[in-house]
């Protein structure tokens, strides 16, 4: 449940943030997409200090505190993610991305560059998941840094990429 709750903040702070507002919401990647991320890892950090903190064996009430702000996160991150309205990616269910790639095979609809692209965002996943699963089981008080890293690296390449296009303040 909290979880779940959390998660739904999350949707609801990150819908809250990548809504447009009159100009500024358009382009591949619109800058509130960036905020967005950039928000979450506030989630995230806050996760891997209190993990940190409890040397990775949390109570179970601390491990409560570790599913919300984790949540938040995630919530927060599908949002941005939704928003770009990239078919067939999301960051919290690979099996919407099957369903578009078993789809695309019964449909043959897509164009191969759209097809290689979903069975890359496939790929990528359980190597996502292995490194994960490797650092649980080889470094287990580190595997909070994995998504952490990860979303420093979406925020830090979409600031650099889109730095120049539009200087006027977004919130």
């Amino acid at each position: 449940m909290v979880a779940m709750a959390a998660f739904s903040v999350g949707v609801y702070l990150g819908t809250r943030i990548v809504k447009p507002r009159g100009r500024g919401g358009s382009g591949v990647w619109p800058r509130r997409v960036t905020v967005t991320l950039g928000l979450s890892l506030l989630g995230h950090a806050g996760f891997l200090i209190l993990w940190l903190a409890v040397g990775g064996q949390p109570s179970t009430g601390v491990a409560h505190v570790l599913l919300g702000l984790w949540g938040v996160a995630m919530g927060m991150q599908s949002t941005a993610v939704r928003s770009l309205h990239v078919e067939g990616v999301y960051t919290t269910a690979a099996t919407a991305t099957f369903i578009f790639v078993m789809g695309d095979f019964v449909n043959w609809s897509e164009s191969a560059e759209e097809r290689w692209r979903l069975w890359r965002v496939l790929i990528s996943l359980p190597l996502g998941a292995l490194t994960g699963g490797l650092l649980l089981v080889h470094a287990h008080i580190y595997a909070p840094v994995l998504p952490l890293v990860a979303t420093v690296l979406v925020v830090a390449t979409a600031t650099l990429a889109f730095r120049d296009r539009d200087r006027r303040p977004i919130l």
